[in-house]
């Protein structure tokens, strides 16, 4: 039978058909190819919003993030950063999905090629999502940091579980993933639990990449777990909680605050003891806050999810007694970004510089990384205050190494903590980053109602 065409105008283009009537692959190609075209003439080149294409396009909304992300690409500053949706939220959803997937397979001999792919087609996009789209309103300082800081970091780890050629594997095991294998085989439960395991670890405890972590002294009974879950409860999460709300209403109240926030007197114009006192209970605020947080998913974790107490050691130690900056960054300071700091800064340039390469990249991507989470607050410029504060300590380590090489023993007791509390008053005065303060002063200004002592009229 000989085979006849013709054209059928339909919208964007032109459908070939047989004299059976089905349309040729060579046909639908060519048309998929001229709306493609039209589409990306309007949506891009025109900066045509996607929801005005809704005869063509039913599915808009589900489209329409996106476009918002692409079209982003074209003008990248604050301005032009969309406010999130529902559909926003369902798109960041989707492409963080296969995260869990990427860690089932890490845990898996063979499957870096795998790994690799998945990594590389998922992760830039949500980096890109996480800089393009406005998650919270400016100033609302801890929803901001927790949806830019998420994105980032489950970012970075898909990257370096897939480019990781060896997977993840824990500290107790021959091979990769030899603990799993039992005589009945792995159960899919178990191959969950093993995978999400790994997506929720951030200090590598039971990993090989944890090698090096210290931790500060814990004190609680982890064979216990009633123990441990009191323990934890009056001990640490509601002293913080207490220790955080109390500093926090003391800020909404200082009318030397409260000028500030309104811009009315500069923060740099305040007496130095002044400066210290508030950017030292500006630090205990950060520590008490983030401290009463971790502890109460900790106890959600082991109460109600039956995860075992040891792997929660605390967050911070004791921070004001240390003898030493190594001690105070290493140690009593929280490791929780120590991994992420370690892969996008350390390592790279430790294998060019040896071990000062692996201290000075480590600091400069915690400055970056920190100065990226106040412009994910809605800051127009990258804080290069905060970005010199970090990248400064490595400074102070060198300098540490030389009292060490020169005197013959390290930097400690008394002496050490008075050195500790010098350095960190004036790296802090001297590099600018009163930019903590005034996005926080701002946020406490609008948040005073929602507090427990605001209730008390205390």
């Amino acid at each position: 039978m000989h085979s006849r065409s013709r054209y059928l105008e339909r919208g964007c283009g032109c459908v070939t058909e047989n004299t059976a009537g089905t349309p040729t692959t060579a046909s639908l190609t060519s048309t998929s190819h001229t709306t493609f075209k039209i589409l990306w003439n309007i949506m891009v080149r025109n900066g045509t919003d996607a929801a005005q294409l809704h005869p063509v396009l039913p599915i808009n909304p589900i489209i329409q993030p996106y476009w918002d992300a692409i079209s982003w690409l074209k003008a990248p500053s604050q301005a032009t950063r969309v406010d999130a949706t529902i559909f926003h939220f369902i798109a960041v959803l989707t492409i963080v999905t296969p995260f869990p997937l990427i860690c089932y397979l890490a845990r898996r001999p063979g499957t870096h090629l795998y790994r690799m792919a998945l990594a590389l087609s998922t992760a830039p996009i949500l980096l890109l999502f996480v800089a393009a789209v406005r998650w919270a309103p400016p100033k609302e300082l801890p929803a901001n940091i927790f949806f830019t800081m998420s994105g980032m970091q489950i970012a970075i780890r898909m990257l370096e579980l897939g480019f990781s050629f060896d997977g993840a594997k824990r500290v107790d095991e021959v091979s990769l993933g030899s603990l799993r294998k039992t005589e009945k085989g792995e159960t899919f439960q178990a191959a969950m639990t093993d995978a999400f395991d790994l997506a929720f670890t951030m200090r590598g405890l039971k990993y090989e990449f944890g090698r090096g972590l210290k931790l500060p002294r814990d004190t609680r009974p982890t064979h216990d777990r009633t123990a441990w879950t009191w323990r934890t409860l009056t001990h640490y999460a509601l002293p913080n909680y207490i220790v955080f709300d109390f500093i926090h209403n003391c800020f909404i109240r200082s009318p030397a605050i409260y000028a500030i926030g309104m811009e009315q007197i500069d923060f740099r114009d305040l007496d130095w003891s002044e400066k210290t006192v508030i950017k030292f209970l500006l630090a205990i605020l950060v520590v008490t806050g983030l401290s009463f947080v971790y502890h109460m998913v900790s106890l959600f974790s082991v109460v109600a999810l039956g995860t075992a107490p040891d792997e929660w050691p605390v967050l911070f130690g004791r921070p004001w007694t240390a003898s030493s900056l190594h001690s105070f960054w290493a140690v009593e300071w929280h490791q929780i970004l120590r991994r992420t700091f370690l892969v996008t800064g350390g390592y790279p340039l430790g294998f060019f510089f040896g071990r000062a390469g692996l201290v000075l990249g480590a600091f400069v991507s915690s400055g970056l990384l920190h100065g990226l989470m106040i412009m994910g607050d809605g800051e127009a410029d990258l804080s290069w205050g905060t970005v010199s504060f970090f990248t400064i300590q490595a400074l102070g380590f060198v300098l540490e190494r030389l009292w060490r090489r020169f005197c013959g023993h390290r930097v400690g007791g008394i002496i050490g903590t008075i050195w500790v509390m010098f350095w960190l008053v004036v790296t802090v005065e001297y590099t600018g980053v009163g930019e903590w303060l005034y996005i926080h002063v701002d946020y406490r200004k609008h948040a005073a109602r929602r507090h427990f002592f605001s209730r008390w009229n205390m």
